[in-house]
């Protein structure tokens, strides 16, 4: 009974939602994303409560034993903390295997890993342990490279189906229409050695080697058309890399205001746009944007196209239906106007007025 009662309480925990940011290649992230780079074999693990936000959940201590230190002061036995999983990112880690392990340190002391590293099993890890291998023998500099690319939102793409669970998605290219910007000046800048730069290739790839390490500051030259890449510091370590894609599109947009019957505006309402040719069948919306306190909205970047805008114009599946309204303010699709937009092409004025009851039926 206490053991029903134990794992009772575990499977009722609360779920936390698994969120990444970008996992770096192996030789940015075993020296900006981790404190301790090691493979080692896992002996056994348990479970012990703990408090996320103050909501009572779990979390899982790893026992393992380090067979090949990389990166940190660490040798023999460690314990590794992760999530429990269901959502909390935590690493399914099984007992006996061993795994090449990327884990970040806490204030404690305790070290920590995910999914949301690049710790994986040793038998999947043949281009890291390359790398993390040949270090020793490394020149002391370090290089940024990238991709310069515009998405070109191409309705006939497939992308590659992955699981949601996966940290890595898979190649960009595959899951997103893409094209390199061939051509593209990106520049470098440091205080000390003023500014470099460096063209993208056919392919859209782009590098500067053989850097002092320290930090940098990187920016690209876009056409006015395509939506800005801010400028970004980057840190490039010693015997390491950086590894930035720059992304753009077309920065077509649509900017209006939504008000009541009235003439009131309607604040904080969810303002879509879908693409004519879909418009009838959309099952979520090409771009969407909550509105201001004033009712005003910007959509955007879009590729060129022909679109229509309103309040709750996508099929939400599995929800009741919504009153609609399309612009310029009617509740039926036949009505809506159709919008052009050229490359680049800011299309303002879009001002239109709720029909009944759509601003309290509203949500996203």
């Amino acid at each position: 009974m206490a053991l029903f009662v134990f794992m009772l309480g575990f499977w009722t925990a609360p779920a936390f939602s698994c969120s990444c940011n970008r996992i770096g290649p192996p030789c940015e992230a075993a020296w900006i994303q981790a404190d301790a780079v090691f493979v080692g074999r896992v002996y056994w693990s348990w479970l012990l409560p703990t408090k996320h936000d103050g909501v009572d959940t779990w979390h899982r201590l790893v026992k393992i034993k380090i067979l090949e230190p990389f990166i940190g002061d660490y040798s023999g036995w460690v314990t590794v903390e992760t999530g429990a999983g269901g959502g909390d990112c935590g690493y399914d880690f099984s007992w006996g295997d061993k795994y090449l392990i990327y884990a970040h340190r806490e204030k404690d002391g305790s070290l920590h890993t995910s999914i949301c590293t690049r710790t994986q099993t040793v038998s999947d890890a043949g281009a890291d342990l390359a790398y993390l291998r040949s270090i020793r023998n490394l020149p002391p500099n370090g290089r940024v490279y990238g991709t310069v690319k515009q998405y070109t939102f191409d309705p006939d793409f497939k992308p590659k189906e992955i699981s949601i669970m996966s940290p890595y998605g898979g190649p960009e290219d595959q899951l997103f229409s893409m094209r390199p910007l061939s051509g593209s000046a990106v520049h470098l800048r440091d205080g000390e050695v003023g500014e470099l730069t460096a063209h993208a290739s056919p392919s859209g790839e782009f590098a500067f080697e053989d850097l002092v390490p320290g930090h940098y500051r990187i920016f690209v030259d876009l056409p006015q058309r395509m939506k800005p890449w801010e400028e970004t510091e980057i840190t490039v370590p010693a015997k390491g890399c950086s590894e930035v894609n720059i992304r753009t599109a077309f920065n077509g947009r649509l900017a209006g205001r939504v008000t009541d019957k009235s003439g009131a505006p309607v604040s904080y309402i969810a303002v879509e746009v879908v693409r004519a040719s879909e418009a009838g069948h959309a099952e979520r919306s090409f771009r969407w944007q909550t509105a201001d306190k004033s009712g005003a909205f910007e959509l955007g970047p879009l590729p060129p196209d022909v679109y229509i805008v309103g309040v709750n114009i996508v099929k939400h599946s599995g929800s009741r239906e919504k009153p609609r309204t399309y612009y310029p303010g009617t509740p039926a699709l036949v009505n809506a106007k159709r919008i052009r937009v050229e490359e680049g092409q800011l299309v303002k004025d879009l001002d239109f007025q709720l029909e009944a009851n759509a601003q309290s039926a509203s949500s996203h």
